[in-house]
């Protein structure tokens, strides 16, 4: 079948779908794939939460308009952008059963509270003298910064946490007792914010102490292994002291995630491609055998417990809990190679989208077969889906031109069973 680059403009008309389906704020449903539930990510192969699973949680346990604005600190955008403030206190007492974020998406609302912002950064920019990336930045800061002070602003965890509750079994490694521990406080204080549980002295006093000895024995062997993996690389190759620091600049990136599994993938891939790379795949046993042996987890339950101050709202907490199974779009071709058509784009959850942010999802793959199944089971999922009128027509080709994406770029190792669902398009073709 011949197949040609999906743009952007086949999802055009997504934005309905996606608003019919409830999504809050279907404005941003660009992706045509991220209304579909049931999904499962590519890499991982575990189930994810769409926008509109999300934007259902964040609008249930998020605190109205009206009640958000006497009891937060508005002073500051009430003296420097009077205009952005009044449009809040006009919207608070228009809709005052409503968080700010559902408000200004209603489409009045939304140019209403956009006039405000630009009048707002006209002003800031004329008296100091921005530069235009400084006055997009700008936008940009205060638009969030506004946005994300009501929809952190959370009901109390008697309510909070029995909404997370049903999701519990999408969590896992740490962020699942975390979110067990909050529940066993928010027990002992319903009318408490998560905000300030987790900042009493006897939750964080009950962790500080192990925090301390994770990290001094993770800092000893982490160091102890790498120093005697650089040494085998070096003894080979002593001009790559400086390839190998960047090297670990990498690695450490990957230390994000609460799936040792995950981690320990991540960290022998790079290794592996830095030997490829430098031709010393003869050292490969050698190396990565001490690299198995760096701990894993570097963030745990005891140091978020401890660290409290590090999060300065309770809706950042929540987000951090739900955040592995939120869903993202991952490029399987890097885009600084030509890779923007939407053949490119496969989905997977936030915790593989960091953890491959650095490494090209194929050549990840080949060392994972269960990857392959993994995408291989999404591009079906995503093909019967279109098949039963609930993607548009205009995706026929996607499955099969992201399977060719894939095949290409990995010289032909990768290459997914499409046979049935190229059989059923042809038959709906005819």
């Amino acid at each position: 079948m011949n197949v040609t680059p999906l743009k952007h403009s086949a999802y055009a008309n997504l934005n309905t779908i996606a608003k019919s389906a409830g999504a809050r704020n279907y404005l941003y449903m660009q992706s045509p794939l991220k209304c579909i539930a049931g999904n499962t990510c590519a890499c991982c192969g575990q189930k994810m939460l769409t926008r509109v699973d999300i934007s259902k949680i964040w609008s249930t346990i998020t605190l109205p308009l009206k009640e958000v604005l006497p009891n937060y600190r508005w002073e500051k955008v009430k003296n420097n952008h009077p205009d952005l403030f009044n449009t809040i206190t006009y919207l608070a007492n228009k809709f005052p059963k409503k968080a700010l974020s559902d408000i200004i998406l209603e489409k009045p609302e939304h140019v209403l509270f956009m006039d405000a912002i630009a009048n707002s950064v006209d002003r800031y920019r004329c008296t100091r003298n921005l530069s235009p990336h400084e006055y997009r930045e700008y936008i940009k800061s205060l638009t969030m910064g506004v946005l994300n002070t009501s929809a952190c602003i959370l009901k109390d965890a008697k309510d909070v946490i029995p909404v997370l509750k049903p999701y519990e079994s999408y969590m896992r490694g740490h962020r699942k007792e975390i979110f067990n521990e909050l529940e066993y406080q928010s027990s002992k204080y319903p009318d408490k914010k998560i905000f300030d549980i987790i900042r009493m002295p006897e939750l964080s006093e009950k962790y500080i102490e192990n925090t301390y000895y994770e990290a001094v024995n993770f800092a000893k062997k982490r160091d102890y292994h790498w120093e005697r993996a650089d040494k085998i690389i070096l003894r080979n190759k002593p001009e790559l002291k400086d390839e190998i620091k960047k090297l670990r600049t990498r690695v450490a990136q990957a230390y994000g995630s609460d799936d040792e599994k995950r981690v320990a993938y991540q960290i022998q891939e790079l290794y592996r491609i830095f030997l490829k790379e430098h031709n010393l795949n003869h050292l490969e046993k050698n190396v990565l055998g001490e690299i198995c042996q760096i701990p894993l987890l570097t963030f745990t339950k005891n140091s978020f417990l401890s660290y409290p101050r590090r999060y300065y709202s309770d809706g950042l907490i929540v987000q951090y809990i739900i955040r592995p199974f939120m869903e993202t779009v991952k490029s399987i071709v890097p885009p600084k190679k030509g890779g923007y058509e939407l053949s490119n784009k496969i989905l997977v959850c936030r915790e593989c989208g960091d953890n491959l942010a650095q490494i090209p999802y194929t050549e990840t793959a080949l060392y994972h077969p269960e990857m392959i199944k993994n995408t291989e089971k999404q591009l079906q999922f995503i093909g019967n889906k279109i098949l039963d009128g609930t993607l548009p027509s205009e995706l026929f080709d996607y499955p099969i031109a992201v399977s060719k994406t894939l095949y290409n770029y990995s010289g032909g190792l990768i290459n997914p069973d499409l046979s049935n669902y190229i059989e059923n398009i042809k038959n709906i073709k005819l």
